[in-house]
């Protein structure tokens, strides 16, 4: 595919054309990738809280070909955010009674195999809840959480098919199939503070609608209730 681009003569696109193939890539995807990476480059300079929140969106669409934590590292590590955490008192406990019922009416309120509630630290998560084939002895390491990505990003993150996904098409829980269809929904305090994610996962496609993400912040609020004790 070829794209004009301002001040790119016929020498300069055929350049470009060349060094997208040579990568293996579509030429607008060759292009958005080098526009993702500079302006991660530019908000690093300005702001790195923000850059972390602009690696993790791009991590989500595949352009920034991140596929470890370290890129999230400025936003999950924010001292604010890690103080909202730890006010909690919920980070290092057993899994809750109440929280663990929550997650049983999460998974059958949309109709999912599996549902957890859990709390993103800096370097690890904790499942203060869980539902269906969710582990929480096995869900504490943040190198394959789908988790931490909500809480970068402050917002939902909706995966119809992981399979087909840029990044979580690499996760073991993905190649297994124990998780295709995944929906998270970010747990925030009154300042903003996105501490954690309610989370609901299908061992098949799903089509996520307005109204699963309506029920899902329904219930997701419930537990910011609870947990921050509004």
């Amino acid at each position: 595919m070829s794209i004009l681009l301002p001040g790119f003569d016929t020498w300069l696109t055929e350049r470009l054309e060349e060094c997208a193939g040579d990568s293996g890539e579509p030429v607008d995807t060759y292009v958005a990738r080098a526009v993702a990476s500079q302006m991660v480059t530019d908000c690093e300079r300005v702001d790195r809280a923000s850059a972390g929140r602009l690696k993790a969106h791009l991590s989500l669409t595949g352009l920034s070909g991140e596929t470890t934590v370290d890129g999230l590292s400025p936003v999950l590590a924010d001292p604010s955010r890690l103080r909202a955490l730890n006010a909690t008192g919920l980070t290092d406990t057993p899994p809750d009674a109440a929280y663990t019922r929550l997650t049983r009416t999460t998974a059958d309120a949309l109709s999912v195999p599996a549902a957890a509630l859990v709390l993103i630290a800096a370097d690890r998560q904790f499942v203060i809840g869980a539902a269906g084939s969710v582990s929480p002895m096995d869900q504490t390491s943040l190198a394959e959480s789908f988790d931490k990505y909500v809480v970068a990003n402050g917002s939902p993150v909706s995966v119809d098919d992981a399979r087909r996904h840029p990044l979580f098409k690499r996760y073991s829980a993905v190649g297994q199939g124990h998780v295709i269809g995944y929906l998270g929904m970010p747990l925030a305090d009154d300042a903003g503070n996105t501490v954690g994610a309610l989370s609901v996962s299908d061992t098949a496609p799903r089509r996520w609608t307005s109204g699963h993400l309506q029920i899902l912040g329904d219930l997701a609020a419930v537990a910011a209730a609870q947990i921050f004790g509004k």
